[in-house]
């Protein structure tokens, strides 16, 4: 059955066509969105990809994030009625393993969805995410709600001496993990369903990185959580990082290739070049 890989970028169109010739594969169909404010001059893009018709300007941080996901998802089931998962990755990413094996990795996970997930409690080591949906941050263009709502805050904190907080939208559990997933056709459509909500919706435009919020939070809360596999199958190294992951270069392409993930991330032009061609030599063995 059909794979979708999704591909989201906002720079380096020619190691973008160099991703989209990688995963160029019959049982594969690529979709590339580019962030509407990038340079990407988006006829240069190989014709080998689908392009996302409605774009938006991606704001890190913000529901920007999660609202460009969801324009790509509506594209995609509007025009592909037969796939079996969409495997969302970045434009800075690269694959692993072989197309053959990632597509039979999928094959043998037809009603498995890979998503990396943290429960967010007050008395677990995650509590500090609570802070990205039990207060409410407006994204930068709402200046006049940011002010008001921020004199609110200050108001609240000096009247009652507590730090003003929001509930979880119908009392759902918080959890939080990467923006990159690999989710099936059904989990797909329902998420769609849950877009449809504008109350949903409306709680997670100002919650802060939202994109690493809205799909566990949706989806952990429903009946599709016994089939979500903790895992992203992605290789990626936050060590001694934060806001991003480290680039990756040469020396670390053998703990990628003895991981089990499927796709690597952060590439940089110049620095990642060797650690792409090795990779490519690896899957092509």
């Amino acid at each position: 059955m059909k794979k979708i890989i999704l591909i989201h970028a906002h720079k380096n169109l020619d190691y973008l066509n160099r991703l989209i010739d990688a995963l160029d594969y019959p049982a594969f169909t690529i979709y590339v969105n580019i962030d509407k404010k990038s340079n990407i001059n988006i006829d240069k893009i190989s014709s080998k990809a689908i392009l996302v018709k409605k774009r938006v300007s991606v704001v890190w941080g913000e529901y920007s994030q999660v609202e460009s996901a969801l324009n790509s998802l509506r594209q995609i089931v509007e025009e592909q009625k037969d796939f079996s998962h969409v495997i969302f990755i970045s434009g800075q990413d690269y694959p692993i393993r072989s197309n053959f094996d990632i597509d039979e990795f999928f094959n043998n996970n037809l009603s498995n969805n890979f998503l990396e997930y943290f429960l967010v409690t007050e008395n677990n080591k995650y509590h500090e995410y609570l802070y990205r949906v039990d207060r409410k941050h407006y994204p930068s263009h709402r200046i006049i709600e940011r002010k008001f709502h921020t004199a609110y805050k200050l108001l609240y904190k000096f009247l009652t001496k507590k730090e003003y907080k929001i509930k979880m939208i119908n009392n759902y559990t918080c959890y939080w993990g990467s923006q990159w997933w690999n989710l099936s056709k059904e989990v797909i459509e329902f998420l769609l369903q849950v877009a449809d909500d504008k109350k949903i919706i409306n709680f997670f435009k100002t919650t802060w990185c939202s994109d690493e919020v809205f799909f566990q939070v949706a989806l952990l809360n429903s009946h599709f959580k016994d089939k979500i596999i903790n895992n992203n199958l992605r290789y990626i190294d936050w060590t001694n990082c934060r806001n991003s992951p480290r680039n990756l270069d040469s020396n670390d392409f053998e703990n990628i290739i003895n991981s089990e993930a499927l796709f690597c991330r952060k590439m940089e032009i110049g620095l990642s070049d060797s650690l792409v061609n090795l990779l490519e030599k690896h899957r092509n063995k």
